[in-house]
């Protein structure tokens, strides 16, 4: 019987493990439009739907860029358009061999490369 309970008890807690990792993941799949860029003092403000970039299920990012926008003088890490691959943990990002925090406030995607010691900041709404 206290095989059974042991067991019950174990089952139980595991359970409850895997449903807290599944709440703790972000949702970045879907549409973003990149309003935002920091790296060290220097930044980058942009109209919505300039700079769109989308993660879809295959974990690949479609980065499409408003043929009237010069990016030659921008220090973004895409300036291209075209598909990247990404590699997404619980709460960062891999992209182009960064590695990003990834966080979720007021319904805007941040993807922060050490901002605080001067590095990169991307800031993205979602448009999906």
């Amino acid at each position: 019987m206290k095989k059974v309970i042991i067991f019950t008890l174990f089952l139980i807690l595991s359970l409850t493990g895997c449903k807290k990792e599944e709440e703790t993941k972000l949702p970045i799949e879907g549409k973003w439009t990149l309003i935002f860029f920091e790296k060290g003092e220097h930044s980058e403000l942009y109209e919505e739907g300039n700079i769109n970039w989308e993660f879809n299920k295959y974990k690949e990012l479609i980065v499409e860029i408003n043929d009237t926008l010069d990016l030659s003088e921008s220090q973004l890490p895409i300036t291209n358009p075209g598909t990247y691959k990404y590699v997404a943990a619980e709460e960062a990002i891999s992209l182009e061999d960064v590695q990003y925090a990834v966080s979720l406030e007021n319904g805007m995607l941040i993807l922060d490369h050490n901002s605080a010691a001067g590095g990169t900041q991307i800031k993205l709404k979602n448009i999906e």
